[in-house]
């Protein structure tokens, strides 16, 4: 028997979530385990993170840590499958670690899909629900469906939607929340069809005049494609940096590293200068991207030169000799040697109600883009609606049972504060200060609220909500 030193998933859990990438990677791997046990007409059926080894003696995905997939006790052939055993009438509270239930349900409750629950028929797609329970769990520390009971739990697993990781860890990307979301579905077919489906996203092509898509490459969630002169298409892949493959398809390869030194995490929005030599892109510096001070870079391919030359997001270069750039929701053109890579002239604000992923309440979801294209000859299409309006807040009194009590109204720029001092009556004056969260899980409250303070009595909380506001208008795309 091999011997694997390390630790399992379960216990690391137990110190909290994981780091982003590590969870990406762990999840990545256990999807290719699965991958291979799928193309072999193997179902696990109890997967949970009691059943993976974090070993020290090998190297996953980021060469950090290698995760082996552990026990199929419960595993089963493809169409050999048993009808699982019904919950008795006695139930037992849930425990703290979830156990397999030996002689009563053929898996683990946490961790088991709808079709388990209710005696179906498993497939892979039911391995691929509890892989996205793991996911959830890696990056949060909480699991994805909880209950004070055994029939508790079962009844959320069958009719609750599990919180997306995002209310709980803002900066997960959009395509990792979708991720876990589709993992989650409660019909089978609502799915991602296989474990490789999950490990690795794809890059395709298709022709204009339609037909079917060809894909290019795996991949990770990408933020923003440029198909050079050359037949080679830089993208850009979340929170890492540019990659290249040719148009043809084929293995993709690293184009720019990360400087950690200045503390960059993504390199986004790639744009091929005519020849195919050098590359624009915006360099991020922090999971809360302030995208008007994000860097735009030119890099030549080769790797030699690299610059900053201007600040602001999406940068393209035009054929009258300009770069054209967003900033706050606004069109910026300045002059721009190709050969020097320099900016030659000031910055002129060309349109001003460009819509820009920037200032969302979620930040996973922005990639900084303009909603914006030229073409050679001069003419240029965009979305109106600029960046998304600071969101205003009101201050809400809450009592134990999660009954408001009255509100008043907050600037937008106090919605990461909490309170200093809570006065004993209503109406009195209010001081904020710094972020602190005190009592969490203490009060029951809405979703997307946080307690801030509480009253000398203990009988009120006060939190943070969104302000009901009339919805957006709607947008429209114009021609220039």
């Amino acid at each position: 028997m091999e011997h694997l030193p390390g630790q399992t998933l379960a216990d690391r859990l137990l110190k909290g979530p994981l780091p982003l990438a590590q969870a990406l990677d762990i999840a990545a791997q256990i999807a290719d385990a699965l991958d291979a046990a799928h193309k072999h007409g193997i179902v696990h059926r109890d997967l949970k993170p009691g059943n993976f080894m974090l070993t020290t003696s090998g190297t996953g995905r980021s060469g950090v840590i290698a995760a082996k997939l552990l026990d199929f006790g419960l595993a089963k052939l493809k169409g050999h499958g048993e009808r699982p055993a019904l919950v008795s009438a006695s139930i037992a509270p849930t425990q703290a670690a979830p156990i397999t239930a030996r002689g009563t349900i053929l898996g683990t409750l946490q961790y088991m899909a709808p079709e388990q629950l209710e005696g179906r028929e498993a497939d892979a797609r039911t391995d691929l629900w509890a892989l996205g329970a793991i996911l959830c769990e890696m990056l949060t520390g909480k699991r994805a469906f909880e209950g004070d009971s055994q029939v508790s739990l079962i009844g959320n697993i069958m009719n609750a939607e599990p919180a997306p990781v995002s209310t709980l860890q803002p900066v997960t990307p959009p395509g990792v929340d979708r991720l876990v979301r589709r993992c989650l579905a409660e019909a089978p077919e609502d799915r991602p069809d296989t474990a490789h489906d999950v490990a690795n996203g794809s890059l395709r092509k298709v022709a204009v005049a339609g037909g079917p898509a060809t894909t290019l490459c795996d991949t990770a969630p990408v933020f923003g494609a440029s198909w050079g002169e050359n037949d080679t298409i830089v993208f850009a892949r979340d929170l890492s940096s540019l990659f290249q493959v040719p148009a043809a398809g084929g293995t993709a390869t690293a184009l720019t590293t990360l400087d950690e030194k200045r503390g960059e995490v993504s390199h986004r929005l790639p744009h091929l200068l005519p020849g195919a030599k050098v590359v624009l892109f915006t360099a991020v510096t922090h999971y809360l991207p302030d995208w008007d001070n994000s860097e735009i870079v030119a890099q030549s391919v080769d790797g030699k030169t690299r610059k900053t030359i201007a600040l602001g997001a999406d940068a393209r270069y035009l054929p009258t000799g300009h770069l054209l750039f967003v900033r706050s929701g606004k069109a910026v053109a300045a002059g721009f040697d190709a050969e020097r890579l320099e900016v030659t002239g000031g910055e002129v604000t060309v349109l001003n109600d460009v819509m820009q992923a920037a200032n969302t309440p979620n930040s996973a979801v922005e990639s900084g883009a303009g909603q914006l294209a030229t073409s050679s000859t001069g003419i240029a299409a965009y979305a109106t609606g600029g960046i998304f309006r600071d969101q205003e807040r009101v201050l809400v009194w809450v009592d134990r049972s999660g009954r408001e009590i009255f509100y008043t109204e907050i600037d937008a720029r106090t919605q990461q504060t909490r309170m200093m001092s809570v006065p004993a009556t209503p109406g009195a004056r209010l001081a904020v200060g710094l972020p602190r969260v005190l009592f969490e899980g203490t009060f029951r409250s809405q979703a997307n609220t946080r307690g801030y303070d509480v009253t000398p009595d203990g009988r009120r909380f006060l939190t943070v909500k969104p302000k009901p506001r009339p919805r957006a208008p709607s947008r429209s795309w114009c021609w220039c």
